[in-house]
């Protein structure tokens, strides 16, 4: 914003608040739908290695009570891994924002700036 004219400045305002909460809902649906496929993937890795069928995974997923305590564990496990993927990934796009972040510099003192004008 110090880069803006003073009559520019509530323009810059509203256009930073409108990005920044239609990046915000962009990015919640993303990491979602991230998550969905990571949590399937994952799950469906579990069920091939240990040779479940499909409808004992269903059955782990929908009614918990209703299937071995073996196979739960096993699919509850590979949702929590699709899960940890997740996180790293926001780990990894939280690094690279820090450091763009920390990699911009401020104009020097004796430098001047230069203002947008219409």
């Amino acid at each position: 914003m110090g880069f803006l004219p003073e009559d520019r400045i509530p323009d810059g305002t509203t256009l930073f608040n409108i990005v920044q909460r239609v990046g915000g809902t962009v990015g919640i649906g993303l990491l979602v739908s991230l998550f969905t496929v990571r949590e399937k993937a994952q799950v469906q890795a579990a069920a091939s290695q240990h040779h479940l069928s499909s409808s004992q995974v269903l059955t782990a997923v929908n009614h918990p009570a209703h299937a071995s305590a073996v196979v739960v564990h096993l699919v509850q496990n590979a949702e929590t891994s699709g899960f940890h993927d997740v996180i790293g990934i926001i780990a990894g796009i939280s690094l690279v924002g820090f450091l763009l972040a920390v990699a911009i510099r401020t104009p020097q003192t004796g430098e001047p700036v230069q203002r947008v004008r219409d």
